[in-house]
């Protein structure tokens, strides 16, 4: 059996519509026999290890410096808290690549940590384990970051919300490109706030007024909008 991650984001119900009907109810199933109380959460992600064929789910708890990663098992007990790093601010999304790295958008900066909580890296303008760093607009730097998924490529695409761009780093947090400018005709972004690679390999990246569709290159395809 391969590792299966599923990232759940705004844009749950193209998902869904992609997925087989019986895998759709199963999650539905799920998702109504239980509920946690949770504090400031935006981002949540599931995660099955290959090795013991166990899924969790994982959900940020919390934006302050007192913010933190819950773990649940898929009955809803919680299994364990982690901590984001020694320092953190505003964090929205999260994703898992197959080793179960976790990837965590905060205001200014992408943070990775190793499963069991561990601090491995943080990218954005003056971030250290120990600072959050602040705004900017160079390659590798952040304005308000929001989603952030795993593409087909296993690199990382982020929805640079503030500066209407997608940036793209690889798991080690090196810059490799951007797309993406301020604007309302197509192919611009206006405040992109999440995004998801569809089985085809086309990433739709949502903003304020549509879900627009690039290629895995970032070359524009189309966008549809909300009506």
């Amino acid at each position: 059996m391969s590792t299966t991650i599923h990232k759940f984001t705004l844009l749950l119900a193209t998902i869904l519509l992609a997925c087989p009907p019986g895998h759709a109810a199963e999650q539905d199933n799920w998702y109504l026999a239980w509920e946690k109380s949770i504090s400031s959460s935006h981002g949540v992600a599931y995660y099955e290890d290959n090795s013991t064929g166990i899924g969790q789910i994982y959900q940020l708890n919390g934006q302050s410096e007192t913010g933190k990663i819950s773990v649940y098992d898929l009955n809803g007990s919680l299994d364990r808290h982690i901590t984001i790093a020694s320092t953190r601010r505003f964090t929205y999304d999260l994703c898992l690549d197959a080793e179960g790295n976790i990837y965590v958008s905060e205001i200014f900066a992408v943070t990775c940590l190793a499963n069991d909580g561990t601090f491995k890296w943080r990218k954005g303008k003056s971030t250290s384990v120990s600072s959050y760093g602040s705004s900017g607009s160079g390659n590798g730097e952040f304005y308000w970051v929001w989603g952030i998924t795993l593409g087909p490529d296993e690199n990382l695409y982020v929805a640079d919300k503030s500066n209407h761009r997608v940036q793209v780093l690889d798991k080690n947090g090196t810059f490799i490109k951007k797309f993406g400018e301020n604007g309302t005709a197509p192919g611009q972004l206006s405040n992109p706030y999440d995004l998801i690679f569809l089985p085809d390999g086309r990433l739709i990246v949502g903003d304020e007024s549509y879900l627009n569709y690039f290629d895995s290159n970032g070359t524009f395809i189309t966008r549809t909008n909300s009506s």
